[in-house]
Parts: structure tokens; C-alpha cells; sequence
């Protein structure tokens, strides 16, 4: 089982977007023992960061429990703050916090890709981030005449982060006299 640990969030890390936590995962998974006696099994941590607590069953002549502490991390936190609707004739910020987490200098490139909106910045930026430093990348969003829906979809990569972000807006017909 692997549970979040309340306050688990490293320091380090910036604070994310609200996320839904699913319950507990439990697994099960069959390994072969080798001949000095060793089994080794993985398990992949849920994609958000935090402290997680894991718990190992094993079934034989008796019940074996083993538990760990373990810390996942992401070496770029991010967080995307956008409106859920528009009007047409209205502007609104997409903005894009960036933290590097990681003690090592992150080359970051950021591709913006819209649909039913028209964005003030370029498609694609890139940018270097020192270790600990946050950044705010910004487009200002305009809905496009025709649209009654608009997607902003990010892309965002760092040596093997490659991370994707979208928000769906509803582009409203309402114009203000």
C-alpha cells in the first residue's frame, strides 16, 4: 500500500495545484525468490510528489510485513493558473509557475499550443533555471470570434521530464455594451 504522509511535501518543493489523492493503492505483485533466498519487486509511485509510506505483505508459513519511507520528486515543479470561461471581447492570463527543485541547473523549453484562443506570446520558449529559483511564464489569451471552446495545452521538457498540461475554457457569446 503506499499512503501519503500528512505535511509530506518537501520543503524544496513548490506548493502544487489541489490534487485528488486516490485511497490507498494495493498491489499485488509475484515475484520469483532466487536461490539466496532475495526477491526484488518495483512499484511505481503515483506521478505526484510527496512522502509516501510503503507497506510490503508477504503470505508464506507466517505473514511478513515490511514498511519504508520514501520521497518522490519531480526535478520541476509546476502550476498552470487559468480562468474556466471567457467572454468574447475579455483577455484573460494563462500563467505558467515553474520551480526548479533539483540542485542542478535545468535547461526548460515551454511549447504553448492553443485552440479557440489567440495567445500574446510565443509558441515555444525556453529558459534556464538555477537550482531553487522560480520563474512565471504568462500569455494573455484572447477567445477567437468563431469559438464557443478553447483548449491551452502546454508541453513543458527538461532532459526526461516531458510533462503536458491543458485546461479546457468555455468561450461565453456574452459582449459587453
Amino acid at each position: 500500500a503506499a499512503i501519503p504522509l500528512p505535511g509530506s511535501l518537501p520543503a524544496t518543493q513548490a506548493t502544487p495545484a489541489p490534487v485528488k489523492l486516490q485511497p490507498p493503492g494495493i498491489y499485488r505483485i509475484v515475484t520469483n525468490t532466487g536461490t539466496d533466498g532475495m526477491s526484488v519487486s518495483t512499484l511505481t509511485l503515483p506521478e505526484q510528489p510527496g512522502v509516501w509510506k510503503v507497506t510490503a505483505y508477504a503470505f508464506a508459513t507466517q505473514v511478513i510485513t515490511a514498511s519504508s519511507i520514501l520521497t518522490s520528486i519531480q526535478p520541476i515543479s509546476y502550476r498552470l493558473i487559468a480562468p474556466t470561461s471567457l467572454n468574447h471581447g475579455d483577455q484573460a492570463e494563462l500563467i505558467l509557475h515553474l520551480r526548479n527543485t533539483s540542485t542542478l541547473t535545468r535547461e526548460i523549453s515551454v511549447r504553448a499550443i492553443a485552440l479557440g484562443i489567440d495567445l500574446s506570446a510565443p509558441d515555444t520558449q525556453r529558459l534556464t533555471l538555477a537550482p531553487a529559483t522560480d520563474v512565471q511564464l504568462v500569455w494573455m489569451a484572447t477567445p477567437r470570434v468563431e469559438a464557443d471552446r478553447a483548449r491551452f495545452l502546454l508541453i513543458i521538457r527538461s532532459g526526461e521530464l516531458n510533462e503536458r498540461i491543458s485546461r479546457d475554457l468555455r468561450i461565453n457569446n456574452w459582449i459587453p455594451t
